[in-house]
């Protein structure tokens, strides 16, 4: 309305420099008078086009000063033609008078807002005055009534904006005035994020039943208000509220460009904050959360179900475990009963062999009467307890584990010993056939004969060998096996359990049929078993997890360790990095046990980030004030010493090493890193990085390898001119850093490479033109750790734009 129109007049001429705008804006006023304020309004309009013809620089163009000179100049000249052309009845004002005449002017206000208000103040008494006097000054005494905070004063680009709300097709928002719009709409904001405070505190305050504040108390509240909104990103400098600083700069239509990395932060942050607490996206939220609330329900249901299947499981294994424990009681019942009648027929001689060879089980469980008592009072298989059918239950999981009917679980002295046993059951059965050499030279023994000495020389000649070589490849495959036991994960576990079997800590079993395995390698098969079934249950629930965590605005964090220490891991995130948020120790405190702090201690006012909690509105009639206080500041440090939001500081895990050796860390068995190590384990299945745990040169070539080198068959170790070598590339990598191009066109920047020795254990990506004749900008990445090198005669021809 008219009022409104010249209420922000009124503001303009406050903080206008120019006397002579401030003459113009006034005669605008004067002359616009009454209930219409069409005459001020087209005033000004014309005022602002002039302003904007003669400074263009004002709203980010380039342009020559020369020509914006020319422009000023041409525009003053259309000016003065134009005020030429006003009626000569039309009341001037001097210069003088119009920056002199305030208080005429302040007094022809007043009448005009008596017409909106009702109220008529007295014009020039020295008794109004000096009560006015009064009041201001017992004015901070008083206390507040409204939670409106002072309204800021316009600034430039609030002048240039329109009254009321602009509509999207406006075109008001260009490349060009964007920035000092983001800043009006920060100022704006920032002003109704105080109103919100100033609520919350009176709240706080009428409930626990507190005197209202006074004027100078919610003054002083509004000043720090910005750091108690976004304290997160809002930090006092030597300058000020960077965030306050930013929005004077834009509203005052400054460059963008102008502001510094955490100006600019702070205004984006704001506009995040803001966009978040629109109505819409109330909306938006609130729908996520009942679309949430749907998919845990169905995330419940499958693992419900998940559950479900599993104690089916259990039970048909204790199920089969109980038919195996009757089936074997038959079994070693009805051949001691056999044995029995072979004795007993060997003293009567009653029974011919034939006739005792072609007895059937029925006819030894019907032999006689006290057999056949015996036979039916055998235990069936609900007669079994539960210790016994936890135990066979045990069996049969590792006999699935391996694959076979049945696993005989030895120690390492165990199957050194049966080596040892069938190299001289070896040796002995060559000793059996005598000076073989002079059998073979004189021609008495067969060629099949032959051929088995031979073999059995070679057998007994690689058993030798490996006598003296297995003991440390196998001490490298224990190690391997601990730390993939500890890690639990699928590909880790494959990795040991692969370098166990080329060490020979399983084989066949001649006695059973089935397979002989170490105690620890049986164990690694188990947990494998284990984590393959956890691995299904995760890929079948993995669909509803992408659901539950496409239904959310915010990124939940992995799990906290002992110390509360937060785990995060980022959808944006290439690769499997996983961020830990660690509070700082604060000097003077003990620091949390079995941890290594020494490089978190710092001071509380460094902790502290942004003002500290009104903590008056709520302890202020409490007794046990600072038990209670030091209890509600570990929602913000779990010291309780800080009373604000804390600084924490953060570290990344980027190797699978260190993620492995985190998850090492973490104790399986407390309640918190039990969730951790689980959710750990998961994000490291899904990497698709290789292993981290590398078996030994000899473990990993395995029995048949060092059979090669026994037998002198194996020439990996001849080292030519142009072999793979896997070390000593430090001289040829310096010859070729020196004769890379350190023009603007190099392939390769040499600042990348920097101080580097070797390439050896790098991570590089490599680029492949699919077609250089073609089309030179498609091409494949791949990104590996160089492993190797080797000479080569030959020059490797690059693609113009490769990189490496």
């Amino acid at each position: 309305g008219s009022g409104q129109i010249r209420n922000v007049v009124k503001s303009a001429m406050s903080i206008v420099t120019n006397p002579y705008v401030r003459a113009y804006l006034k005669i605008s006023i004067r002359k616009g008078k009454g209930h219409s304020a069409g005459f001020t309004k087209r005033a000004v309009l014309w005022l602002v086009d002039r302003v904007r013809d003669a400074r263009p620089d004002l709203w980010e163009r380039t342009v020559n000063k020369q020509a914006m000179f020319k422009q000023r100049a041409k525009i003053v000249e259309e000016c003065q033609k134009a005020m030429e052309k006003l009626d000569a009845t039309i009341e001037t004002v001097h210069v003088e008078e119009g920056v002199e005449s305030d208080d005429e002017d302040s007094d022809d206000d007043s009448d005009e807002d008596s017409d909106e208000e009702g109220e008529q103040p007295s014009k020039n008494s020295k008794n109004d005055t000096t009560m006015d006097m009064e009041e201001q000054q017992d004015e901070s005494s008083m206390p507040v009534k409204s939670v409106i905070p002072i309204k800021p004063p316009p600034q430039i680009v609030d002048l240039l904006l329109p009254p009321a709300k602009p509509l999207p097709s406006s075109g008001i928002v260009t490349s060009f005035s964007w920035p000092f719009l983001a800043g009006a709409a920060a100022c704006r904001i920032q002003h109704w994020y105080k109103r919100l405070r100033n609520e919350v505190d009176d709240s706080v305050r009428l409930f626990h039943q507190l005197s209202p504040m006074s004027i100078a108390e919610r003054r002083s509240r509004e000043a720090v208000a910005t750091e108690r909104t976004l304290s997160e990103c809002v930090v006092r400098d030597d300058n000020g509220n960077p965030l306050e600083r930013a929005i004077q700069h834009l509203s005052t239509g400054k460059a963008y460009l102008d502001l510094s990395a955490v100006e600019r932060l702070c205004i984006l942050k704001i506009l995040i904050d803001s966009a978040y607490d629109a109505t819409k996206t109330y909306a938006v939220v609130d729908e996520n959360f009942k679309m949430r609330i749907s998919a845990l329900k169905s995330l419940e249901a499958e693992e419900r179900r998940a559950k479900r299947e599993a104690r089916e499981e259990a039970a048909a294994e204790a199920k089969t475990a109980r038919e195996q424990l009757a089936l074997d009681a038959k079994t070693n019942f009805l051949e001691e009963k056999r044995q029995q009648i072979l004795e007993l027929n060997k003293e009567m001689n009653e029974y011919s062999n034939e006739f005792i060879e072609g007895l059937t089980d029925e006819d030894i469980a019907e032999f006689d009467e006290e057999t056949k008592n015996e036979y039916e009072a055998l235990p069936k298989p609900e007669n079994f307890n539960k210790t016994e059918v936890n135990k066979m239950v045990v069996k049969l999981q590792e006999a699935a584990a391996f694959g076979t009917h049945s696993v005989v679980v030895l120690s390492m002295d165990e199957i050194v010993a049966r080596e040892k046993e069938s190299l001289a059951s070896m040796e002995e059965s060559l000793a059996e056939q005598g000076d073989t050499e002079a059998l073979i030279q004189n021609a008495f023994i067969d060629r099949e004969t032959s051929k088995r000495i031979e073999k059995l020389k070679k057998d007994i000649e690689n058993a030798k060998y490996l006598e003296v070589s297995l003991p440390p490849a196998r001490e490298t495959a224990l190690e391997t096996l601990k730390d993939a036991m500890e890690d639990g994960t699928i590909k880790v576990l494959r990795g040991a359990i692969r370098v166990a079997k080329q060490v020979k800590l399983t084989g066949h079993d001649e006695e059973t049929g089935g397979v002989f395995a170490l105690d620890l390698l049986r164990d690694a098969h188990l947990e494998l078993r284990l984590a393959e079934k956890r691995k299904r249950v995760i890929d079948a629930q993995k669909d509803l997890v992408a659901k539950r965590n496409k239904c959310f605005l915010r990124t939940e964090p992995m799990g906290r360790d002992r110390f509360r220490n937060r785990f995060w891991q980022f959808d944006a995130e290439e690769g499997p990095r996983i961020w830990v948020e660690a509070d700082y120790v604060l000097n003077g405190t003990p620091p949390p046990a079995d941890s290594n702090y020494v490089n978190l201690l710092r001071d509380a006012s460094f902790t502290a980030l942004g003002e500290p909690d009104m903590e008056e509105d709520f302890v202020a009639n409490s007794e046990d004030k600072d038990k209670f206080l030091k209890f509600c500041r570990q929602e913000y440090h779990s010291a309780g010493e800080v009373a604000s939001l804390a600084r924490r500081h953060w570290g990344c895990q980027t190797t699978e090493k260190s993620i492995r050796a985190m998850i090492k860390n973490v104790d399986r068995r407390g309640t918190r890193e039990a969730e951790l190590r689980s959710n750990l384990k998961t994000t490291l299945e899904n990497s698709g990085l290789s292993t981290s745990t590398q078996p030994s040169k000899e473990a990993e070539e395995g029995p048949a390898s060092q059979e090669k080198k026994a037998t002198g068959n194996d020439k990996t170790d001849e080292v030519g001119e142009d072999a793979f070598r896997t070390k000593g590339d430090e001289d040829a990598f310096a010859q070729a850093k020196s004769t890379f191009d350190t023009t603007e066109s190099a392939v390769v920047d040499p600042f990348l490479l920097g101080e580097m020795d070797s390439a050896i254990g790098r991570r590089v990506r490599v680029r492949e033109v699919l077609e250089p004749s073609k089309i030179s900008i498609v091409a494949n990445y791949t990104v590996a750790t160089i492993t190797g090198w080797k000479m080569q005669k030959e020059e490797v021809p690059m693609a113009s734009g490769s990189s490496g």
